[in-house]
């Protein structure tokens, strides 16, 4: 992860997994969503306020692409895992779809304007630095585990886990401090360890 957010989760993720691997708590059941479509953290409600105001849709980047999954597939994902009595380790969802914001900012369009998408302006501005073009929910040193008749799959990571639980404290104590670039550099720190 490149952004604060991304990072913050992964340390979290990293220090439960370490935990639980030191057996010092019980079953912890990750799940990396990727993005939900139409939730209140999604760009869906965004992009329908401003057609609300008939504002242009503002898209970062020309071909930024995210992975999405339907609400509805929310509740079959937490069902699944609530019913197992086996369900430690990380998960993600075994058939995200990707689409570029662009072509999510013209569904919108279609679903809420009802007009054809090349009717309503659009603008792209520069995509931040702390935001990638493509996101991934797995990373090169974990393997996907197929499960079936899941709507998940397992992830198992190909290194033993560590954590810096010295490091964790220091970025605490610089963000208390509002010492904005230590806390930064620790989570960042803390993230390459992981």
């Amino acid at each position: 992860p490149i952004s604060v957010m991304g990072r913050t989760k992964k340390v979290v993720e990293d220090c439960l997994v370490w935990k639980q691997q030191e057996g010092s708590l019980p079953q912890i059941c990750t799940l990396r969503l990727c993005n939900v479509y139409g939730s209140s953290g999604s760009v869906v409600p965004v992009f329908k306020n401003r057609i609300a105001l008939n504002l242009p849709l503002e898209i970062k980047g020309q071909n930024v692409k995210r992975a999405f999954i339907a609400v509805e597939e929310i509740n079959d994902i937490t069902d699944w895992l609530l019913a197992q009595i086996d369900c430690g380790g990380i998960f993600i969802p075994k058939n995200p779809k990707v689409f570029t914001i662009l072509e999510i900012a013209q569904q919108v369009i279609r679903d809420f304007k009802n007009i054809s998408p090349e009717e309503y302006p659009i603008q792209f501005i520069d995509l931040p630095k702390s935001e990638k073009q493509e996101e991934s929910l797995k990373n090169t040193s974990e393997n996907i585990i197929q499960l079936e008749g899941s709507p998940l799959v397992q992830l198992k990571t190909m290194k033993q886990r560590h954590f810096n639980l010295e490091l964790l404290e220091r970025c605490f104590f610089a963000a208390k401090s509002y010492d904005e670039q230590e806390a930064l550099k620790s989570l960042k720190n803390l993230c390459i360890e992981g």
